[in-house]
């Protein structure tokens, strides 16, 4: 911030004439230097301000950000929670509040109506369903056999053996629509995805009997299992070995 310099000794009627004179002069002269330090301070101390608030602002900007983020943060939490174990959409099926379904665009929708039938949730515009999620991508590490929920096979999810001490059997749901997901083999232990019911899985060339499997224990090898429209299970893309019903 500039310093405003003080003035000199202003004339006064007792001094003698010409000392008058010369206080007269070097006063005036430091009232033109007056000015232009007065203007400088002015601007500096409108800058100063703006800058102040625009500091205070930016502060705003940030709680606010931050508070947008918690609140997200617990909406997803709350959404992932509710979404926990729903079941795809069935066109057949009478669904009522609060019951919550997946679509075929691998989001979360919760009812609002009562018994309602045959009015997908995805393209509805009854007002009947409430979009509350679309599941983000996780990585998760199973050390023990167990079913994969439907959830989990929305593309979303990286399974892995991190871990492990013995084969993982990984039972498939139903295959249904948009259904996918990844396995990766961490620990050198067998990952097996196992097909429901008759539904076969294919992969390089090959097809698994109704029911069958396809494994690996070879760390690092990692394959997207997902359920194609002619009605069975395809290894879509694969890094490393993997064989099917030893």
């Amino acid at each position: 911030m500039t310093t405003i310099t003080a003035l000199p000794d202003p004339p006064s009627r007792s001094d003698a004439p010409a000392t008058f004179v010369s206080k007269a002069n070097a006063f005036v002269a430091a009232l033109i230097g007056l000015v232009t330090q007065i203007n400088t301070v002015a601007g500096e101390m409108v800058a100063s301000a703006a800058a102040a608030a625009a500091s205070a602002l930016a502060a705003m900007a940030s709680a606010g950000a931050a508070g947008t983020s918690e609140i997200n943060a617990a909406a997803s939490a709350a959404a992932s929670a509710a979404a926990a174990g729903s079941a795809v959409y069935n066109a057949g099926t009478a669904y009522s509040f609060p019951t919550t379904v997946i679509g075929s665009d691998g989001a979360a929708y919760r009812c609002l109506g009562s018994l309602i039938s045959g009015d997908n949730p995805v393209t509805s515009v009854t007002g009947m369903w409430l979009r509350i999620l679309v599941f983000p991508h996780v990585m998760i590490a199973v050390t023990a056999s167990a079913g994969l929920s439907v959830g989990r096979m929305m593309g979303n999810t990286t399974v892995t053996n991190t871990g492990a001490g013995a084969e993982v059997i990984h039972s498939l749901p139903a295959g249904f629509v948009s259904a996918k997901v990844r396995f990766v083999v961490d620990t050198a232990q067998y990952v097996q995805a196992k097909a429901a019911g008759s539904e076969v899985i294919k992969y390089l060339g090959a097809s698994t009997a109704g029911g069958g499997y396809v494994r690996s224990n070879v760390p690092g090898t990692a394959w997207d299992l997902e359920w194609v429209a002619g009605g069975y299970w395809a290894v879509t893309s694969l890094l490393g070995p993997l064989k099917g019903d030893e």
